[in-house]
């Protein structure tokens, strides 16, 4: 019974890497064909960054930026007051830095509660302000938009990890690049990508996640798509210029980033990926799989490029209509 439990393991694990090589590969490719199409048969005439405006973006970013943290959540009651604590704890500069959490209005647990609780009792170090969006993702972030006040914007997922001093880290790839590279402001600053590999059981380790984060930072830092789960950071100037996020229940990361990748790609201004990685939940790879999670990523990816709506994305990926029986996290 032993020998056919280990034989039974071994022909999933082959199984598993015969699924995961080829679809992390074709992730590769797709980002690969995407960047040089850009670069060689698409003009980047959806933005015009003039003098003006990159003085402007230059002007407005520096060692005293005040820096937001937009938290956009969603049925996270049982986590949102860890990870407003360890965003507190890895903050340096606390007196510069600001925390918007925008609790999107289907939940269906006392997120919103929890935190308005802890902002009027001022329980942290920093500064919280709490909202609520219906809508979906890009309606939280438009709404974070809104509220924050600082002159970079910083989007994270309530269930990431941001390593220590980040605040910092931001700041200074954005000084350090503008000053390098006056002509080609920082358009967004990411952090690699990482999965919270504490949150993992030792007997569901998903097989290729270390090769599937590889690939996904290959993929950031060569060309220039990082994912949502990386505490994207924009300068304010640069995203009320181009009227924020678009109002979709899902996407509007993979959008703003297209929309900004487009320019990085013809030299107008740099899309800057740091080596430290934020560490996500891992839930979703636990559950599922590597290769199945990855999958469904390019799957919405290209029903998206070959015009599916965000609605019909937003079903695919879920399996229900935004708003429909919202019992579990969508970030």
């Amino acid at each position: 019974k032993k020998n056919k439990k280990k034989m039974i393991w071994l022909l999933w694990f082959i199984f598993d890497w015969l699924c995961i090589l080829p679809i992390q590969f074709f992730m590769l490719s797709l980002a690969t064909f995407n960047y040089f199409r850009l670069l060689f048969f698409q003009k980047p005439n959806k933005i015009t960054i003039t003098p003006t405006f990159k003085k402007k973006i230059l002007s407005g970013v520096n060692e005293n930026s005040l820096l937001s943290i937009a938290v956009c959540a969603l049925n996270e009651e049982k986590l949102i007051i860890d990870a407003l604590k360890r965003l507190c704890d890895a903050t340096k500069y606390k007196d510069k830095t600001e925390i918007v959490v925008c609790v999107d209005s289907t939940s269906t647990d006392k997120t919103f509660e929890v935190v308005q609780n802890c902002a009027e009792k001022k329980i942290f170090p920093i500064p919280i302000k709490v909202i609520s969006q219906f809508g979906g993702r890009g309606y939280s972030a438009n709404a974070c938009l809104k509220a924050c006040s600082g002159d970079l914007i910083s989007y994270l997922h309530a269930d990431c990890i941001v390593p220590n001093n980040y605040d910092e880290k931001i700041r200074n790839a954005f000084k350090e690049n503008n000053k390098k590279n006056p002509n080609k402001p920082t358009l967004m600053c990411a952090f690699a990508f990482g999965t919270n590999k504490s949150q993992i059981p030792k007997d569901k380790y998903p097989t290729g996640l270390l090769f599937m984060e590889f690939t996904i930072n290959l993929r950031s830092k060569y060309l220039s798509l990082p994912f949502g789960d990386q505490l994207l950071t924009f300068p304010k100037v640069l995203l009320d210029d181009i009227n924020g996020f678009p109002n979709w229940s899902i996407m509007e990361d993979f959008y703003i980033v297209a929309k900004l990748r487009r320019l990085a790609v013809h030299n107008e201004g740099s899309i800057v990926i740091l080596d430290e990685p934020v560490y996500c939940s891992p839930r979703r790879w636990v559950k599922f799989g590597t290769w199945r999670v990855t999958l469904a990523n390019q799957l919405v990816i290209l029903s998206y490029c070959f015009g599916a709506t965000t609605d019909e994305v937003y079903h695919f990926y879920y399996g229900r209509n935004y708003g429909a029986n919202n019992n579990n996290n969508s970030n």
